[in-house]
């Protein structure tokens, strides 16, 4: 059962009010009794002090009956029970017993507390007369030696008497007291619950959704603050509402509009919205609220299977995929402040078709090219042979642009093989004896520039791959740094390195500028246009150098500084 604030403020202002009331009324008990029983102790011992003399003369001139007489009649006055005892324990005289009937009391506290020349008092039951007392015990001393002790006493029943009708009188002051604290805690809550009250039925109307409500509270404290504060939020929220209608009005015609397929998925995987062309795309209308393996395992299971492992991993992805006879680019992005996920499908089914074109137009005219070339450049060399010397600078000339001619159509059709076939044929591959090779090629080319060429690989190292291909990327690696490098070294380094084979060609030639680095490898590009043409590069090389790296699964890296050489670096899995 739900409890209103009232109750609750009220129960704990009660229990809090009874707690201290009964903490404060036993303290005071306590604090008086002792206050009192101080209070009567001390009476007691002025009135031994008052009888010493009087008990002194009895006690020299040896009349202990007369002594006795005396006390009783004393104590008879004063309601106080008087005793006289001497250093044995011994009692003397005594208020309300025959002294020859007692018994010993050197045992006493108080009478120890006297023998030492102190005051003692004490507070226990007495077993002489059978009652709980207040003893003092004063010291009576003759030539600096304590003789008697003069003992003076009350009954507890008489203070016990006094102290009941003080308890009574600070009950009945606690009990109005307390009743006007009951009083003025109703009235304090209610000026707490009642405007709470106010401001809880608003909120509730706020979150049904009527924004024009309002609170006024009279009250000129906090509670007026926190109202004000709450109509403003009202309006806020009221703004806010309108403009977040809006905006979501607003992203709706988007998403409707756009041309590419959209899907936001929570962390699950159950899709959350889907715009127009997404349910196109699938052929599927209502799409929320279902998983996403329940759309595209069926459609697509490359798209699936996509999702299934950026969800896993937190990544955002990017890859091909296929629904039917058109292909998409999927893009997965991971919305971390929302913990959703959203897929985006972009239709290049167009764009793949012409790359498919061009390919194939490049290799067409690549083929056709070839052999009018090869005849021409045959040709040529027939030519010359039969010219005279003076004309043979021309066709030198002409054969030098064909035979460039003649490389950049290979270039092409290499680059179009290795596009169009996607994938290598794995065959071991022994690497030493193919680094051999290459440094038996070029060692005529590099002694001709004053090069040092030098290699650097472990004996017997063998490898899963396309032999053919990584012999033709370590070779136009190893040609571009014989090309540009005028003076020093060039060197082979290949090393393993956990489960991966590392390639590395370093040379000190001419560098590159650390702006071209990004673009070396895009097809026909060229640092130095100039001394590309003057030495017969196509700027293919380094694009199929890429190619096969990629088609191994490897990476490639480049590190440069102009004026001192480069380093391109390949790492390769050995398996």
């Amino acid at each position: 059962m739900r409890k209103s604030i009232f109750s609750r403020i009220f129960a704990g202002y009660l229990l809090l009010t009874f707690f201290l009331s009964g903490f404060i009324l036993s303290f005071s008990f306590k604090v008086i009794r002792a206050h009192y029983l101080d209070s009567l102790a001390e009476n007691l011992e002025r009135i031994g002090n008052a009888l010493k003399p009087s008990v002194y003369r009895f006690l020299e001139k040896g009349k202990g009956k007369e002594l006795d007489n005396f006390i009783k009649q004393m104590g008879e006055k004063i309601n106080v029970r008087i005793t006289v005892i001497d250093k044995d324990g011994v009692v003397i005289a005594d208020s309300k017993k025959n002294p020859e009937t007692m018994e010993n009391h050197s045992n006493r506290p108080e009478i120890r507390e006297a023998y030492k020349g102190k005051t003692g008092r004490s507070l226990r039951f007495s077993t002489t007369v059978k009652e709980t007392m207040l003893y003092v015990a004063i010291p009576l001393e003759r030539n600096g030696e304590v003789k008697w002790v003069v003992r003076t006493s009350l009954f507890l029943k008489q203070i016990n008497t006094l102290l009941h009708n003080l308890r009574r009188k600070i009950l009945e002051t606690a009990g109005v007291v307390l009743l006007l604290s009951l009083i003025g805690a109703i009235f304090i809550t209610r000026t707490v619950s009642v405007p709470l009250r106010k401001l809880s039925i608003a909120a509730r109307k706020i979150a049904s959704g009527d924004f024009d409500v309002r609170v006024d509270l009279k009250n000129r404290d906090e509670l007026q603050e926190l109202a004000v504060s709450f109509n403003h939020m009202a309006g806020e929220i009221k703004k806010l509402f309108t403009t977040i209608t809006l905006q979501k009005e607003e992203l709706d015609g988007i998403l409707s509009s756009i041309q590419e397929g959209l899907v936001v998925m929570s962390k699950d995987g159950k899709i959350i919205r889907a715009n127009k062309s997404m349910k196109k795309i699938t052929g599927i209308s209502d799409m929320e609220g279902k998983m996403f393996w329940e759309i595209f395992l069926l459609n697509s299971p490359s798209i699936s299977s996509l999702i299934k492992n950026s969800i896993e991993t937190g990544k955002s992805m990017t890859e091909e995929v296929s629904i039917g006879d058109r292909r998409f680019l999927s893009s997965i992005t991971h919305m971390k402040t929302k913990n959703e996920v959203v897929l985006v499908l972009h239709d290049i089914t167009r764009l793949k078709k012409l790359e498919e074109f061009k390919k194939d137009l490049v290799m067409n005219v690549s083929h056709e090219l070839r052999t009018p070339l090869t005849a021409i450049y045959g040709y040529l060399e027939t030519l010359e042979e039969e010219m005279e010397e003076e004309k043979k600078h021309y066709v030198d000339i002409i054969k030098k642009h064909t035979w460039r001619l003649i490389n950049l159509v290979n270039d092409l059709l290499t680059l179009s093989e290795l596009e169009k076939k996607g994938e290598i044929d794995y065959e071991d591959v022994d690497i030493t004896r193919m680094v051999n090779q290459i440094m038996k090629f070029f060692e005529k080319k590099a002694k001709e520039k004053g090069i040092m060429l030098k290699a650097s690989v472990p004996e017997n190292l063998h490898m899963k791959g396309d032999g053919f291909r990584l012999e033709q990327m370590l070779l136009n690696l190893v040609d571009n740094a014989i090309k540009y490098t005028e003076s020093g070294e060039v060197e082979i380094l290949v090393r393993k390195k956990k489960k991966n084979i590392e390639f590395r060609v370093r040379d000190t030639g001419m560098g590159i500028p650390p702006e071209c680095i990004p673009r070396i490898f895009e097809r026909f590009y060229v640092v130095n246009k100039a001394r590309s043409r003057e030495l017969g590069g196509t700027g293919l090389g380094l694009s199929i150098v890429k190619h096969i790296v990629e088609l191994h699964g490897g990476e490639i890296f480049v590190e440069s500084t102009p004026g001192k050489g480069s380093t391109f670096t390949v790492i390769i899995p050995q398996n």
